[in-house]
């Protein structure tokens, strides 16, 4: 599927992180002094990775994380962090990894569950997505999130059905979320089984996805219902703007799949999943 919408985490140098009021000679400081100086300091390095995660240096965010892990084995926080990480680097067996060491420290955080499940769906490995997905939400059965990650799981599985039941769950727990709307519209408008395609509630989707995150993504699926309701003049301007967008951005990484979608739609054929 093309789509499935679901770590905002000063550099000082490591010897004045560790000391406080600045650096000075260890010469200036009493024994004891010294050595509550040299104690390492495992919330510092983990405050660092963050400031690394949220820049974007991944390798350093993790040299930290490792760090505090090194000093603190139970520190549960920098294996949750650094599986995110690792996520974001595309490197989904060491996520998991971390992400399994988390619940071995603590069995009862459904994030880290929902977090691993979504790893085992970008390996494509479903039914282990789910079975953490149903942890989760044994934890947390009113978190509308973990029932849009289920349903991109089901999608997946091409088990409409149960998506569709996944992604209407989590928008009645949390109406305000535009990612469900966003997701279901795009299975109404493009699933190749035509007994649960529907182009008007696709379109009524789509526009409340839009009306909550006007962007790229959601523009697509608009796009998309209108193509399967009949409405491919819509559907074709609303393409040409999401191509304008994104030159104007300089933002052509994706470009070719929006094309294929404009030409789709240019020829009166409706985009289909596959």
């Amino acid at each position: 599927m093309r789509k499935i919408v679901i770590l905002t985490l000063c550099f000082l140098s490591v010897i004045c992180l560790l000391v406080t009021g600045g650096c000075h000679s260890r010469n200036d400081k009493t024994p004891d002094e010294q050595r509550t100086e040299e104690k390492p300091d495992p919330k510092a390095w983990f405050d660092k990775g963050n400031v690394w995660a949220e820049k974007g240096d991944y390798d350093q965010a993790i040299s930290a994380y490792n760090k505090v892990t090194e000093i603190d084995p139970l520190y549960t926080s920098a294996y949750y962090f650094r599986g995110h990480v690792w996520e974001e680097k595309g490197k989904l067996d060491k996520a998991i990894k971390d992400y399994s060491k988390v619940l071995e420290l603590n069995p009862e955080l459904e994030k880290a569950y929902h977090d691993r499940g979504t790893a085992w769906g970008k390996k494509g490995e479903y039914e282990k997505a789910i079975s953490d997905f149903n942890k989760a939400l044994e934890l947390n059965p009113n978190d509308g999130t973990i029932y849009d990650t289920r349903g991109n799981a089901w999608q997946m599985k091409k088990e409409y059905g149960k998506a569709i039941n996944d992604y209407v769950k989590a928008l009645e727990l949390n109406p305000k979320l535009f990612v469900p709307y966003n997701n279901l519209a795009w299975l109404l408008a493009t699933c190749s089984d035509p007994a649960y395609r529907s182009g008007d509630k696709a379109v009524t989707l789509a526009e409340k996805a839009v009306e909550l995150n006007h962007d790229v993504f959601t523009l697509d699926t608009l796009a998309a219902a209108h193509a399967e309701a009949g409405n491919f003049d819509d559907a074709v301007a609303t393409m040409e703007k999401i191509i304008k967008l994104l030159n104007d951005r300089g933002d052509t990484s994706h470009l070719k799949i929006y094309e294929d979608h404009l030409k789709s739609y240019r020829n009166h054929k409706p985009w289909r999943i596959k």
